[in-house]
């Protein structure tokens, strides 16, 4: 039975897949983010449907908070013993990317920033990340925020990607 079932979900995958790309063809954003590198049809339809308007995002670290790709800096234990008593530790820590997130956005930007590396587009700026003696996995967060945001840009704005924004 259980394959049955599995059987049938199976087959459902095209026609659901082929109305999200229908209804989000619907939307004004639509061609926009369809521009920018390692954003398809599906992740475009995604993003309207999850976001819905990038006017709820002032900046594009609210946006990061929102999809799980803001860095996390918190930190309980900041005072040490020294010799003159308590000090302040200088060393900052981070604990990773946020945990309040919504996940499914999460993985449109991070399977984009797969694709996005392959491209022209971002190869380079993944490139300078490796140089920097960045390991592959924390490059591909830093490809899927500036990602993020490039196209969290394009669509407030309403243009087509252009690669001066990754830059900027």
């Amino acid at each position: 039975m259980l394959y049955a079932h599995l059987d049938f979900l199976d087959a459902q995958k095209q026609p659901i897949r082929a109305k999200m790309v229908k209804a989000g063809k619907k939307r004004k954003g639509y061609p926009y983010l369809l521009s920018v590198p390692g954003i398809g049809e599906i992740s475009a339809a995604m993003l309207l449907g999850f976001v819905v308007t990038p006017d709820r995002f002032r900046t594009k670290r609210q946006f990061w908070s929102y999809g799980g790709l803001a860095v996390n800096k918190r930190s309980s234990a900041d005072w040490i013993g020294g010799p003159r008593g308590l000090e302040r530790r200088y060393r900052e820590q981070t604990l990773g990317l946020n945990r309040k997130r919504h996940p499914q956005l999460k993985s449109v930007f991070k399977n984009a920033a797969l694709t996005a590396i392959r491209g022209k587009a971002f190869e380079t700026f993944y490139q300078k990340e490796l140089d920097k003696g960045r390991s592959q996995a924390l490059a591909r967060v830093i490809v899927a925020r500036k990602l993020a945001a490039v196209t969290l840009r394009v669509w407030k704005e309403s243009a087509a990607f252009d690669p001066g924004f990754i830059a900027g």
